[in-house]
């Protein structure tokens, strides 16, 4: 079991991450941080292997923050999730003996066979960040550039909760809403998403919801 410690500002990615991390059967979670000042110290024997850091703009703080990070846990490896990356933040990530970059549209199949076997990718994703790969990654960001879904601030407030690992009948105490209602909020998002199930509707969220792809609205 790969143990993985994940750090990530914001709440609701943090979340649909740890709930995507935890159907790993290949991975433990140790914990989901908003910030790697408010990391708790750990044992020696329950040192994280990998760390996954999300970085939103690595030019302004990846520099602090992983040299943070190496000093509290020197022998984790860092995995940096970022948006597509340019010549210098690669060059910098370099230097810093990153283990590995993920785009945020990268596939969570990638991710999950990272995590599963991080042990073995010494070679294909050691920070080997080539032009094919960059197009790569662009290319998936350019395929569903026209997939725009619009989640209501009600339907993020369920979707935050499910990713909590709440039934229907605790969201619905936690929102003062029947569980019919949640139940409603629930099938909208699946339908919305073209998913099977609150999975995919998850898995969809990490893809796409900071980068334009879901468009949160403020009204209900």
């Amino acid at each position: 079991m790969t143990r993985t410690l994940l750090i990530e500002e914001q709440e609701l990615f943090r979340h649909s991450l740890k709930s995507l991390i935890h159907s790993y059967d290949c991975c433990t979670i140790l914990g989901a941080y908003p910030s790697i000042g408010v990391l708790p110290e750990v044992a020696k024997d329950n040192t994280p292997e990998l760390i996954l850091l999300s970085i939103h703009c690595i030019s302004d703080n990846a520099e602090v923050e992983i040299n943070q990070l190496i000093d509290k846990y020197p022998i984790s490896k860092i995995v940096v999730i970022s948006d597509e990356i340019n010549q210098v933040d690669f060059d910098l990530l370099s230097k810093l003996d990153v283990y590995a970059f993920f785009s945020f549209h990268s596939s969570p199949i990638e991710l999950k066979d990272l995590l599963c076997n991080y042990d073995k990718y010494a070679v294909t994703h050691q920070m080997k960040i080539d032009a094919y790969t960059r197009e790569k990654l662009r290319a998936q960001s350019s395929d569903s550039i026209n997939e725009k879904i619009e989640f209501s601030k009600r339907e993020l407030e369920v979707l935050n909760l499910v990713c909590q690992e709440q039934s229907n009948f605790e969201i619905s105490e936690t929102l003062g809403l029947s569980v019919r209602t949640i139940e409603t909020f629930r099938r909208r998002m699946i339908i919305k998403t073209g998913c099977k199930n609150m999975i995919g509707v998850i898995i969809k969220a990490i893809q796409y919801s900071e980068f334009g792809q879901i468009n949160f609205k403020r009204s209900y």
